[in-house]
C-alpha cells in the first residue's frame, strides 16, 4: 500500500509540474498580450482573480481523478494479488496431498514386487496396467507443479515483484519431479530387461532399490531395506522443498 501511496504522489506531482509550467507559459504570453508588458496590475483585477478560480477548478478537478483512478486501480491489483496468492497456497497443498497419495500403492506395485522378486517372481514386470498407475501418479504431480508455475507468473506480472527466491525453490523441487518420472521410465526399462535376462545394466542394484523405497511407501516403510542402503526421510525432504515455497509466498502476502 505504501507503493500504491508513492505512485499516486508520483502522478499528481507530475501533473502539477505541467499545471505550472502551463501557468508561467500562459502568464508569460498575458503580460505581454493583455498588460502589454508594462505592469502586473492588471493581473489582480475582479476579471483576473475569477480567471484564477476557474482554472484551479479546473486543475483540481483532473487531480482528484487521478488520485480517485490509481487508488481504484491499485485496490483491484491489490484484491488480484490477493487471490492469487491465496490460489498459490491451494496449489502448495494440493502438490503435497498429491505427492503423499503417489506413492500409496494398496493393491501392490511393480516396486514392491522387485523388493522381492525372488519370491514373487517377474510376471509384472511387464504389466502396462501397473506401469500407467505408476505414470498417472507421477504426471499429476507435475501438473499440478505447471499449476503452480503458471499462478506464481501471473502474480509477477500483476506486481513485478522480485520472485527470484521463490523460483529456486520451485525450481527445487520441479527437478525432483522431473527425476522421479525419468527414473520411472529407467525402472521400468530395467524390469524389461531383467524379466528377459539381459545382462545390460541402466540402474544398478541399488538404484533401483533407492527408486522403490522413494516412489513407494510401503517399500521405504514396511518392507526391510538391502544391500546397507541408508534410510532416507523422503516424505520429510520433499515437505521441507514444499516448505520453503510457502514461506517465500508468506513472505510476499506481507510485501504486498
Amino acid at each position: 500500500m505504501k507503493n500504491s501511496m508513492k505512485e499516486i504522489e508520483k502522478y499528481v506531482g507530475y501533473y502539477f509540474l505541467a499545471y505550472i509550467y502551463v501557468l508561467i507559459l500562459c502568464g508569460f504570453f498575458q503580460y505581454f498580450t493583455v498588460c502589454q508588458g508594462k505592469s502586473l496590475a492588471c493581473n489582480f483585477s475582479i476579471t483576473g482573480i475569477n480567471q484564477i478560480i476557474t482554472t484551479t477548478a479546473t486543475v483540481i478537478t483532473p487531480i482528484i481523478a487521478i488520485i480517485g483512478f490509481l487508488s481504484w486501480r491499485n485496490q483491484e491489483t491489490y484484491k488480484k494479488s490477493q487471490t492469487l496468492i491465496d490460489l498459490i497456497i491451494d496449489r502448495i497443498r494440493d502438490l503435497e496431498v498429491s505427492w503423499r497419495e503417489s506413492r500409496e500403492y494398496e493393491e501392490g506395485s511393480r516396486f514392491q514386487d522387485y523388493c522381492v522378486r525372488e519370491i514373487v517372481g517377474t510376471d509384472s514386470f511387464e504389466d502396462l496396467k501397473l506401469m500407467n498407475k505408476e505414470l498417472e501418479n507421477n504426471n499429476k504431480n507435475i501438473i499440478i507443479l505447471e499449476d503452480l508455475i503458471f499462478l506464481i507468473n501471473k502474480l509477477h506480472l500483476e506486481k513485478k515483484l522480485d520472485l527470484s527466491a521463490l523460483d529456486e525453490a520451485v525450481d527445487h523441487v520441479k527437478t525432483m519431479l522431473e527425476k522421479n518420472l525419468e527414473d520411472l521410465f529407467d525402472f521400468h526399462q530395467q524390469l524389461v530387461l531383467i524379466k528377459y535376462g539381459d545382462n545390460f545394466t541402466i540402474k544398478t542394484e541399488k538404484e533401483m532399490l533407492e527408486i522403490c523405497y522413494r516412489f513407494d511407501r510401503y517399500c521405504d516403510q514396511v518392507m526391510g531395506r538391502k544391500l546397507n542402503t541408508l534410510k532416507h526421510d523422503y516424505i520429510k525432504e520433499f515437505n521441507e522443498s514444499l516448505l520453503k515455497i510457502s514461506a517465500e509466498v508468506i513472505m510476499i502476502k506481507k510485501e504486498i
